[in-house]
């Protein structure tokens, strides 16, 4: 029976790595079209067990913004989500 349970549960870490092994490096970009974040980019990307997120501003004041908060939600997301996070900010041009 305990042959059993340890072929499962390895059965499963293999699952939960190949998965996460299928989105290493695949980057998930959404675009804030209304509100007062439109014209946001985001640009989500897993690779190496950390969640890396380039947020492109399409104005200064914006970039400015984001640029100043960008530390907290940074230790926010780290907290909540239980991941490494790490968050670049850009300016569209």
């Amino acid at each position: 029976m305990a042959c059993a349970r340890t072929a499962s549960l390895l059965g499963d870490h293999f699952k939960e790595n190949q998965a996460r092994s299928a989105l290493d490096g695949e980057v998930l970009t959404l675009r804030a079209s209304s509100g007062p974040l439109a014209g946001l980019v985001i640009q989500a990307e897993w690779r190496n067990q950390r969640l890396n997120l380039r947020l492109c501003a399409p104005n200064a004041a914006m970039t400015s913004r984001l640029e100043r908060e960008r530390r907290q939600l940074q230790v926010l997301l780290c907290t909540d989500l239980a991941v490494q996070v790490f968050i670049e900010v850009h300016h569209a041009r």
